[in-house]
């Protein structure tokens, strides 16, 4: 993984003016639907070079900002979309490199942005935050060995 997130996340919110996930995605185009999803958390599709949002209706005020922040990564990041991944219980796993990025770009939106005091936080809310911060920090380490291992090359 060599995409800078801080800065994906910087330029997007100077270039739309706004920390609102909410408003950057009207203002870039990308449509967000609700609807009772069941087990489905949300999931981002791209047709014909139209963004699309899917998020169940049925999640908390914050797992709504995470996953709509977790599904613009994918659209900013310009993932493929054929394969379709539906962010299930277990889309904060550290297997998918895809799954990673648009998690480490909510990641960097999330905690530097979104001001979390405003919104409850709930068992499965605190998971989520935790698994996050876990993926962000370890990214940082492999970023910081990386750069080490070239320094002394």
């Amino acid at each position: 993984m060599k995409k800078n997130f801080v800065l994906r996340v910087k330029n997007l919110i100077e270039k739309y003016r706004t920390k609102n996930p909410f408003e950057i995605c009207e203002r870039a185009g990308v449509e967000i639907i609700f609807q009772d999803l069941g087990k489905i958390k949300g999931f981002h599709v791209r047709n014909a070079g139209v963004s699309l949002i899917m998020i169940n209706s049925k999640l908390s005020e914050l797992m709504i900002i995470i996953v709509l922040l977790h599904e613009l990564g994918h659209a900013v990041l310009k993932h493929p979309t054929k394969d379709i991944s539906f962010m299930k219980d277990n889309f904060f796993g550290f297997s998918n490199q895809l799954e990673n990025e648009a998690n480490l770009f909510l990641a960097e939106f999330l905690f530097n942005y979104v001001p979390l005091e405003d919104y409850f936080i709930g068992k499965e809310e605190e998971k989520a935050l935790m698994r996050l911060a876990e993926l962000k920090s370890r990214f940082k380490k492999k970023k910081k060995n990386r750069k080490e291992k070239n320094a002394g090359k």
